[in-house]
């Protein structure tokens, strides 16, 4: 079982991990003793040494959290009172600057996180949580001073994924959760992209392939009570998939 990374950060516990395409650098939330919540980064030389001492981000909000790096670390987006923002920078040793709040149709008057977004700023996909339920979307822009316009389904084959979508540092693979895909069919699945030709016959999309089946109850039990005693913590506090309970968060 992996290491914490809280073993290697001298913060309040670390959640909601973003790391770019090289894995050279990564953000995440934490919270101070006033139960606030900010983004601090770290980075490293090389994949093969440990991440350096985290900075905190200067951001304004109380409750800032879900960091996420375009895959060449030029662009950044988090969230803060339910609304997405983004800064970029030039070159990786420059700083973030001119912070801004996406504007409509991208943020809602619900609460909004930013998922994955293009190196070139013009493919951006996000989740909504209204009162009932996750709905992911993708933007797409021709440039990006443009507006972001009518938004895309994510996965347009299933209704259950909206909650539970990641995309590669590529764009190239989706990776979701479901339980459309038939009885006995619920777990982690994967789809690649179509690409776009201009022969014929037309590309056509692959099926979405199951990569990791949902756990039986008995290994379920035995992934949270090691997960338990990694993080010291009781096994009631922790989730079946080891995940620390946190009563004070309100959206995940």
């Amino acid at each position: 079982m992996p290491d914490s990374i809280n073993n290697d950060f001298n913060v309040n516990g670390a959640a909601g991990a973003a790391i770019t395409g090289d894995g050279l650098l990564m953000a995440f939330t934490s919270k101070n003793e006033a139960k606030e919540e900010q983004i601090w980064m770290s980075s490293r030389k090389s994949i093969d040494e440990p991440f350096g001492e985290p900075v905190r981000i200067p951001l304004a909000g109380t409750i800032v959290r879900h960091p996420v790096f375009s895959a060449d670390g030029l662009t950044f987006l988090w969230t803060v009172g339910g609304d997405i923002w983004s800064m970029r920078r030039d070159s990786r040793d420059k700083p973030f600057a001119n912070p801004s709040r996406l504007p409509a149709p991208v943020n809602t008057p619900y609460w909004d996180i930013a998922v994955w977004t293009s190196n070139d700023g013009l493919v951006l996909c996000t989740r909504t949580q209204n009162a009932k339920e996750w709905i992911a979307n993708l933007w797409v822009r021709p440039t990006q001073d443009a507006p972001f316009g009518t938004p895309l389904s994510v996965a347009p084959w299933s209704k259950d994924v909206a909650s539970n979508v990641h995309i590669s540092a590529d764009g190239e693979r989706l990776y979701m959760c479901t339980k459309e895909m038939g009885p006995g069919k619920k777990g982690i699945w994967m789809v690649r992209r179509a690409l776009v030709e201009t022969k014929t016959p037309p590309a056509k999309v692959n099926p979405p392939v199951v990569v990791a089946p949902t756990l039986g109850e008995k290994e379920a039990k035995k992934l949270q009570e090691d997960s338990a005693a990694q993080l010291k913590l009781p096994v009631e506090t922790t989730n079946k998939i080891g995940m620390k309970l946190d009563p004070d968060t309100a959206c995940g």
